[in-house]
């Protein structure tokens, strides 16, 4: 039997006949997903061009702004934001970052009344979270999965410490020499 609008098809007789009769009208859908399988996502590969339209104005920023708009953009696109923010990943210890997060936050609550000897103490604490390879924080695959920035809990980690760190800067020249 012939397929109906076609005249060199034959309609399938047998198992064999039926795989090659799928192949012949799927052949051209089944090559484009398996060389550009993003191309289900988008219809006919529109997440892939806004993928590569991305990279690309990231290339030719002229700034930073536009550089980091495009790959926030592209992040999003490519399912990295839920990455970022789960905390939970066997390439740091996330339990330990979120603790010694809590405690120098809760130490640094009440900076601009802090006695010397409670800036001292939050010295101490913040050099305990200082070592070269705090809690896995210097894995470099934590920093190489996203186009722009990382792990929401280590982003947070590194701006309290940033903080407190500027703070006390401020507190040193300010203070009176001993």
């Amino acid at each position: 039997r012939r397929v109906r609008g076609s005249s060199s098809i034959i309609a399938p007789q047998s198992p064999i006949q039926t795989d090659n009769y799928l192949t012949s009208i799927f052949g051209h859908t089944i090559k484009t997903i398996i060389s550009n399988p993003l191309s289900l996502l988008g219809g006919s590969g529109s997440l892939t061009e806004k993928i590569q339209k991305l990279k690309e104005t990231m290339d030719s920023a002229v700034d930073f702004k536009q550089w980091e708009k495009s790959a926030q953009e592209l992040d999003r696109l490519l399912g990295n934001e839920e990455w970022k923010l789960d905390p939970k990943s066997d390439l740091y210890d996330y339990v330990y970052v979120t603790e010694h997060l809590l405690h120098l936050k809760q130490k640094s609550r009440n900076l601009k009344n802090a006695s010397s000897s409670e800036i001292h103490d939050l010295l101490n604490l913040l050099q305990s979270g200082m070592l070269r390879d705090f809690a896995g924080l210097s894995e470099s695959k934590l920093y190489t999965r996203c186009y722009r920035g990382t792990k929401q809990l280590i982003e947070d980690y590194t701006q309290t410490v940033c903080d407190i760190l500027n703070y006390c800067l401020l507190y040193t020249s300010q203070s009176p020499r001993d």
